[in-house]
């Protein structure tokens, strides 16, 4: 038989962010670079739910079997040689793997992206409306499922939260 389909991956969840700042390029070279923000109250909505990995496929069934081997012929003892027993079924193919839950979306009052890791004071500069603790990123997405244990699809990770995120 032929082998089963696997599951697809599931898509992330939607990130939430009250402040997102983006720097191309090289980043910014001193703390005079980063934007101002100060004396604002922030508030972070809910990181999305991640998908859900889709379910394996079942493999396909076995084929006949083969015809046995023919009587024997031009034997002196051709009479004591009979056609042998047809071959049994073959196997199912093998069953596909389910997909992988995805991560639930990140949720951040305010995010940075590429500010090489400068120093600044936006935590301490602004009001945030929920504690840096309470979780709000997005639920997992529950991995697919398979017919066999092997081939049970992952859940994703929580969405990470919190007041500041960074990737320098």
């Amino acid at each position: 038989g032929c082998n089963g389909t696997a599951g697809s991956g599931a898509a992330s969840g939607g990130a939430s962010f009250a402040i997102f700042v983006v720097f191309t390029g090289l980043g910014p070279a001193v703390a005079a670079d980063l934007p101002a923000l100060v004396s604002n109250e922030l508030y972070r909505g809910l990181g999305g739910q991640g998908g859900d990995g889709g379910n394996g496929g079942a493999g396909g069934e076995g084929g006949d079997g083969g015809n046995g081997g023919l009587r024997g012929g031009g034997l002196s003892f051709d009479f004591c040689s009979f056609q042998g027993g047809k071959g049994g079924k073959g196997g199912r193919g093998g069953h596909g793997g389910a997909g992988g839950g995805a991560n639930g979306g990140v949720s951040f009052d305010v995010y940075l992206h590429n500010d090489n890791g400068i120093a600044q004071n936006y935590l301490a500069d602004n009001l945030f409306g929920i504690a840096n603790l309470t979780a709000t990123g997005g639920a997992r997405g529950e991995g697919g499922g398979a017919l066999t244990a092997a081939g049970l699809g992952v859940a994703g990770n929580l969405g990470q939260s919190g007041n500041l995120g960074r990737q320098p």
